[in-house]
């Protein structure tokens, strides 16, 4: 068992540097959310190696203060991450999601306001079976739940998206989802907290390996994309790019600004998925980056004529099929890398 502990002790320290590597590397909620998830694993593997060991008694201030909160924090943060996959912003009302942590902080005033941790984790143990035991299971239940409604929300969501941001979501998911369902089966049949030893080694070494792997290797990603789409053939996705390339072009059905994936599907006679694999493995774009491509070279042709130089840049990007003036802007330049009104001066001025 000592060297389970030494092999998970590495783990945590690693997984402390691994995620400080990757909070400080780009500032953004992609980044930083796993960055934090990765981090509050290491701490919980570390406060039970610390309460299942002796230094516990040198330094027993430290007992019972972190499990049951962080536990709370694991699901809110997943959303977070997932939904910043799918290029979702932060709002203000995400930050409901952490009501139950608080609630949860609340809930444990009275251990933390034990100062001796002798007598804090004789008050944990006294009180175990009437209390904490229901407050195991409320966590290990948040924790499943939170990964349902993620899963839900991945549903929605990837049809929209790139081949890779779907297989990497799809593995995240699917390591919490299997690191929920250990743990809850560990919450109602381990025989005492020591045999956490084999999940938090398990759930470790997945998460911190292949986590990291998935979200830093964008081509290993795009070979395990392709290899689960192999169900649509190379001549097919050609057939259904060539429909969709012909649909547009003489349909114009980009311009409409509630488009959707269903609707363009639809309309070549394909289901959504068919269409989402053959944008994804064959064109290498996701339906929202295809159909922008479409409306930026219309916007282009409206910046370029005569006819519309009194068009402001809003019409411009109204009469292209966007919904409104800051959507366009960001699709423009990303695409063209200059904004609109640079576009138009640049072509008003001689230039093609």
């Amino acid at each position: 068992m000592t060297y389970l502990r030494i092999i998970l002790l590495v783990f945590s320290l690693c997984g402390i540097f691994i995620s400080g590597g990757l909070f400080f590397r780009k500032n953004n909620l992609k980044h930083r959310t796993i960055a934090v998830f990765i981090c509050l694993l290491s701490i919980e593997y570390l406060d039970f190696l610390f309460n299942t060991s002796g230094v516990a008694k040198l330094y027993p201030s430290f007992i019972g203060l972190t499990f049951f909160p962080i536990g709370f924090l694991y699901g809110p943060l997943l959303f977070l991450h997932v939904k910043s996959i799918f290029d979702a912003k932060f709002q203000a009302k995400d930050l409901l999601h952490f009501i139950p942590f608080f609630l949860m902080i609340i809930a444990l005033i009275d251990v933390y306001s034990i100062q001796d941790g002798v007598a804090r984790r004789q008050f944990l143990t006294e009180n175990f079976f009437y209390r904490f035991l229901y407050y195991n299971y409320l966590r290990s239940a948040y924790i499943l739940i939170y990964g349902i409604v993620v899963f839900f929300y991945f549903r929605r969501k990837k049809h929209n998206s790139s081949l890779a941001d779907v297989t990497y979501a799809s593995g995240i998911i699917a390591i919490y989802f299997a690191s929920a369902v250990a743990v809850t089966l560990l919450t109602e049949f381990a025989s005492g907290y020591r045999d956490f030893v084999f999940y938090y080694l398990i759930s470790s070494s997945i998460s911190l390996f292949i986590g990291f792997l998935l979200y830093t290797k964008s081509s290993f990603l795009m070979t395990i994309g392709k290899y689960l789409s192999s169900s649509l053939g190379e001549e097919e996705m050609k057939e259904i790019t060539s429909k969709l390339k012909m649909e547009l072009e003489s349909q114009k059905a980009y311009l409409k600004r509630d488009l959707s994936i269903a609707d363009l599907a639809a309309s070549v006679n394909e289901s959504s998925h068919r269409l989402s694999q053959t944008l994804s493995a064959h064109i290498g774009k996701n339906f929202n980056d295809y159909i922008n491509t479409y409306r930026i070279n219309y916007a282009k042709e409206l910046l370029a004529n005569p006819d519309f130089d009194h068009y402001k840049v809003e019409a411009v990007a109204i009469d292209s099929g966007f919904n409104n003036k800051v959507t366009f802007y960001k699709a423009f330049t990303k695409v063209t890398g200059t904004t609109p009104s640079s576009y138009r001066k640049y072509v008003k001025s001689g230039h093609e």
